[in-house]
């Protein structure tokens, strides 16, 4: 289980299209990744650049989701990922986000982006089950 806690610091001329994520079972060289979106746009899904039957292809969970379940800027939010096989789940803030059923990447690393808005982490943990 993959626990991050985060938030946006908000932006006064622009209080929404915050852009970041939460990486899992990435490689070394960056090729492979996947990542859950914590922008507000999207925030919740899981995508990437993965292998699919040793080729590499995105994948994008986003129309899985039903609810927007990430909070606005200013707020701390919660990500949980769980990995079990081909299986990632991703938890928003209590309650299961979207389901990944076919990842072929059974092993990689963790990481946080930030990418050109400021986000903080706390409470970063990384627990086998």
């Amino acid at each position: 289980m993959y626990h991050v806690e985060w938030r946006f610091v908000p932006v006064s001329d622009r209080p929404t299209r915050y852009n970041s994520g939460v990486n899992a079972r990435n490689s070394d060289d960056g090729r492979i990744w996947h990542q859950a979106q914590t922008g507000d746009a999207s925030g919740g899904s899981l995508f990437g650049e993965t292998l699919v039957d040793g080729e590499l292809a995105r994948v994008n969970t986003r129309d899985q989701l039903t609810e927007q379940r990430v909070r606005p800027a200013g707020e701390w939010n919660t990500f949980e990922i769980t990995f079990a096989d081909s299986r990632m789940v991703l938890w928003v803030n209590g309650a299961v986000s979207v389901e990944w059923n076919s990842c072929q990447v059974p092993t990689g690393h963790v990481g946080l982006e930030a990418e050109g808005d400021r986000i903080e982490f706390r409470r970063v943990l990384l627990k086998p089950l």
